[in-house]
């Protein structure tokens, strides 16, 4: 198959280049290609072992949601495509007004700071959300250091969800806001501190949002949607990373033919699914349509998606104990994530991102959705 050829032929690229460039394994967990991106996550080996160690204590929790969803849906397991499948009722509507409205007010609760430039961002017009014919799809922030300013592209279409992909790009826009006057030589973010910002945004709506709307069709709603998410970022993300690992271990013996790509691939996804999962209904090709897995110089592009949420949401944690007083260590982290590495930057917040119940505390706040959702499957499984 020419993708398997063309898959051998960037991880093979890979082991070579990091063989002559002096990339040597650093622990029993590890291969060079994995340190590399370690190294290029401005991480430490400690910090990869406990965010994996906490991903992989929390997969009984994911299937637990997972079999909820199952009997939502009224199967006896979900197969890979039911992971995307909607449950639960319709959210209110969002008009433009409403939506501006809701982030103003969740965001002026957070910090007056972050609430007076999202509505700054209003103001100017630096939102482009009309969905019109020819315009890309998706969503992006772009900075404009000339000027100072960020720009938002998006596709509002009303629903809660356009409201969540808002609250995103505002957390990454105010993030270019925070290291706006740095030196340019300290703006530069590494992939594994580029999401927190804006997975910390999501978190302050998305658990506002919750809380003010207490008919249950809409919570089930509400949960499943950022539970889908979640486990997508750390269950899905997880078995992508037990894929790449073993085929950068097999690819050093030779080349793997398509079938075998196949094999690891489900059984990297049988282990961290487990009986969340019907095992005859897997995505064995998820390696080929996954792009991330094509570039020889950036391999395990996988995990940090998982740091930056699990980091976002510890800090939300964090913030949940220690109240409005928080948003100022906030912006000291946001600050400094292009002048110091993951652990010094988090360790002089208080952090230490290389012990796993750091993680853990990112985790609860999953753990505690899940639970509100199987009770809420449980009622309306009771209700007929």
């Amino acid at each position: 198959m020419p993708v398997a050829a063309a898959l051998n032929g960037v991880k093979g690229t890979g082991i070579t280049l990091n063989s002559r460039r002096h990339w040597e394994k650093k622990s029993d967990a590890g291969c060079p290609s994995l340190d590399k991106a370690v190294k290029q996550g401005e991480l430490s080996p400690k910090t990869l072992e406990a965010l994996i160690a906490a991903m992989e204590e929390s997969l009984p929790r994911w299937r637990q949601y997972l079999r909820a969803k199952a009997s939502l849906l009224k199967i006896d397991a979900c197969a890979f495509y039911d992971l995307f499948a909607p449950v639960g009722g319709q959210g209110p509507v969002y008009d433009w007004k409403k939506a501006r409205a809701t982030l103003l007010e969740d965001f002026f609760s957070f910090s007056p700071r972050m609430g007076t430039f999202v509505n700054r961002a209003f103001a100017s017009s630096w939102i482009d959300a009309e969905p019109r014919r020819g315009k890309v799809g998706g969503a992006y922030m772009t900075g404009m250091p000339a000027k100072k300013e960020p720009r938002i592209l998006c596709n509002f279409d009303n629903t809660f969800n356009s409201v969540m992909t808002l609250a995103h790009e505002l957390g990454h826009a105010f993030h270019f806001d925070v290291m706006k006057n740095l030196p340019g030589s300290q703006q530069g973010v590494p992939m594994t501190l580029a999401e927190t910002a804006s997975t910390f945004s999501e978190t302050i709506i998305f658990n506002a949002e919750l809380k003010k709307n207490t008919r249950k069709s809409f919570r089930l709603g509400l949960l499943e949607k950022h539970l889908q998410d979640g486990c997508q970022i750390i269950v899905d993300i997880l078995s992508r990373f037990y894929f790449e690992k073993e085929v950068f271990a097999l690819r050093e013996k030779g080349e793997l033919p398509a079938d075998e790509f196949c094999r690891i691939m489900a059984d990297a996804q049988k282990k961290t699914y487990g009986d969340g999962l019907d095992p005859e209904n897997l995505h064995p090709y998820m390696w080929l349509v996954k792009s991330h897995y094509y570039s020889s110089g950036l391999a395990f592009y996988n995990f940090p998606y998982a740091f930056g949420q699990l980091l976002g949401m510890a800090l939300y944690s964090r913030y949940l104990s220690e109240g409005s007083g928080f948003a100022e260590t906030y912006e000291s982290i946001l600050l400094a994530t292009g002048s110091m590495d993951a652990v010094a930057l988090t360790a002089s917040a208080g952090f230490n991102i290389e012990d796993i119940s750091f993680w853990r505390s990112g985790l609860e706040i999953f753990y505690n959705e899940i639970d509100d959702f199987c009770a809420l499957a449980e009622t309306h499984a009771a209700a007929g």
